[in-house]
């Protein structure tokens, strides 16, 4: 008897049927969505019933939905999560690289590779896993889930060429993705190619131009640590326009990162103080950057002030801000937020945080 119910009503009830412990119903229900009732959410289906039997060791069943997924033909992206969900949710990754020997061959499809590589990365074998994602990213070139676990391997084990590669076609197939440029930029500079860094930190004209491309320039400048060109970038632009708000706040903080500090912290400062062009500039922005300053340490006072007299700010985000900052630190103790400008350290190859896919720990870690 067909059910009458909504599709979106059964979905939920088979999601809540898991949350809550009932399982083998919520299984039931799920293989039911994916396989007789095809939709937009259908590869959803197919992941939750996947990451489910995963966790009960279910691995002759994760394979075959596996395999049903490439039958039906999925995209290359849902395919990935389908063998994140498998590879990321068994008890015991090691034992399963053992179990699936004969059984699964890399070359059979990208997502067959991934499933491999995760299942070798989480039974801390990273030298078997690059080559398997390498495979992965040759059968399918433009998924990028597989170009960014080459940038974050690559990046853990201090290869400099694999790491360059791997930002270079993330670059292509996502050229918004400002944390993946910001992370070229920085390699690229590091590496001594600074002009070809500064030409890579630009989106090309059909994503963006005129004004708004050199503010976007100038972001991954800053993030980058290329605090003298940031500011270049952006002193051109208030040449044109003298108030631009983004140009002015950008300005501040690559002074920062230029290590004059002096000027950035009286440029922050001028954007709570003052209006640029009759309206509040960055006010919360600037009052949060200042914070975080180790020569403000010992001025929380001040900053609150300054919180309350943002001019035009709304005073709920500028009390937000105060309060993620925490309290006034004791005497003796540094007054740095973890929110701060990091600098990168000694390693060679450091990644920007955001760029970096999270993976969830597998229940053996």
């Amino acid at each position: 008897m067909t059910d009458p119910r909504p599709l979106s009503e059964r979905r939920q009830e088979a999601h809540r049927n898991l949350l809550q412990g009932n399982t083998e119903v919520g299984k039931a229900q799920l293989r039911h969505l994916w396989r007789e009732e095809p939709g937009p959410s259908r590869a959803e289906d197919a992941v939750l019933l996947m990451a489910a039997l995963a966790r009960e060791g279910a691995l002759e069943e994760g394979l075959a939905l596996l395999a049903e997924g490439q039958q039906a033909a999925l995209g290359t992206a849902s395919m990935a999560d389908l063998a994140a969900a498998l590879a990321a949710n068994l008890p015991q990754p090691g034992l399963a690289v053992i179990q699936i020997q004969g059984k699964v061959t890399a070359t059979r499809s990208a997502a067959h590779a991934a499933l491999l590589a995760r299942l070798h990365e989480r039974a801390r074998d990273v030298r078997q896993a690059i080559p398997l994602w390498e495979l992965a990213a040759r059968m399918a070139p433009r998924e990028s889930t597989y170009q960014r676990e080459l940038m974050r391997l690559h990046a853990v084990t201090a290869n400099g060429r694999g790491l360059e590669t791997a930002l270079r076609n993330l670059v292509e197939l996502e050229p918004r993705d400002l944390s993946a440029r910001v992370n070229l930029v920085r390699t690229l500079a590091r590496n001594g190619r600074r002009e070809e860094a500064l030409r890579k930190a630009r989106l090309p004209e059909e994503f963006l131009s005129g004004t708004e491309a050199e503010i976007s320039a100038g972001e991954v400048l800053v993030r980058a640590g290329l605090g003298p060109e940031a500011r270049a970038v952006f002193e051109a632009v208030l040449e044109e326009d003298p108030d631009h708000c983004e140009a002015r706040y950008g300005r501040a903080r690559a002074l920062l990162v230029a290590d004059q500090a002096e000027a950035g912290e009286k440029a922050l400062l001028a954007l709570v103080k003052e209006k640029v062009g009759g309206q509040p500039c960055r006010v919360v922005e600037a009052v949060r950057d200042l914070a975080i300053r180790e020569s403000w340490r010992g001025h929380y006072p001040r900053l609150k002030r300054l919180a309350k007299q943002g001019k035009g700010a709304d005073p709920e985000a500028l009390r937000g801000v105060m309060q993620s900052l925490g309290p006034e630190p004791l005497p003796g103790r540094s007054a740095r937020h973890p929110a701060a400008h990091r600098r990168v350290g000694p390693s060679h190859y450091a990644i920007d945080g955001p760029a970096l896919p999270h993976r969830p720990p597998g229940p053996d870690e």
